[in-house]
């Protein structure tokens, strides 16, 4: 079963060890490697990060800011060797029903034009594409 624990300092070494050898994910996300950097920014009113659980294994983590006329901006990471194995999809679904209890009403999400795995992801718990921001990264959104 897949849930979230709050980010914390003693996890700096597991996201940095997710990191190490993962080109990709360090491109696009290596700024969550920076733990105490990250965590300045998480406040329980508008942000928060978690590190992502199935049963007792850590298998990725997720980002949401809660930002004006309820819309939430995340992102969210899986471990190398925990993709294609539909944990994308299982955090997914559990984010947003997390997000429903923080009063979120509609979800955003920004995936990288060759990042199929998180476009299929998203998609596959009913994200709509519907734009391609400044960065070229295409935009996903899903009311809630």
């Amino acid at each position: 079963m897949i849930h979230f624990v709050p980010v914390s300092v003693s996890d700096q070494e597991l996201i940095t060890q997710w990191f190490e050898d993962d080109i990709e994910g360090q491109k696009e996300l290596s700024s969550y490697t920076h733990l105490a950097s990250w965590l300045k920014l998480l406040n329980p009113e508008s942000r928060y990060g978690w590190i992502v659980y199935e049963d007792d294994n850590a298998i990725g983590f997720t980002d949401l800011e809660k930002g004006p006329y309820g819309v939430g901006y995340f992102s969210f990471y899986i471990s190398p060797d925990e993709r294609g194995k539909g944990k994308g999809k299982q955090l997914l679904l559990t984010l947003i029903e997390k997000a429903k209890s923080l009063e979120i009403k509609q979800l955003e999400a920004g995936a990288e034009e060759k990042n199929i795995a998180s476009q299929k992801a998203l998609s596959s718990v009913g994200f709509i594409q519907n734009a391609k921001d400044k960065d070229n990264y295409l935009i996903y959104t899903l009311n809630l």
